[in-house]
């Protein structure tokens, strides 16, 4: 069910949490699907850097 609380932004500690948890993932993710995994992190690694520098840091 959507609810106002799931469709609020992410901030940036919440994202920083989930890369560390995609990383952990990715340890496991079977070979054809660690490139993909690398990519998500490399793209939200890179949204986390935007975020800090326009000063949107958030939750």
């Amino acid at each position: 069910m959507v609810t106002e609380e799931s469709l609020r932004p992410l901030g940036v500690g919440e994202l920083r949490a989930l890369i560390e948890r995609a990383s952990m993932m990715r340890a496991n993710a079977p070979r054809r699907l660690v490139a993909q995994w690398d990519e998500w992190i490399r793209v939200t690694e890179a949204l986390v850097a935007l975020m800090e520098q326009v000063g949107w840091g958030g939750g």
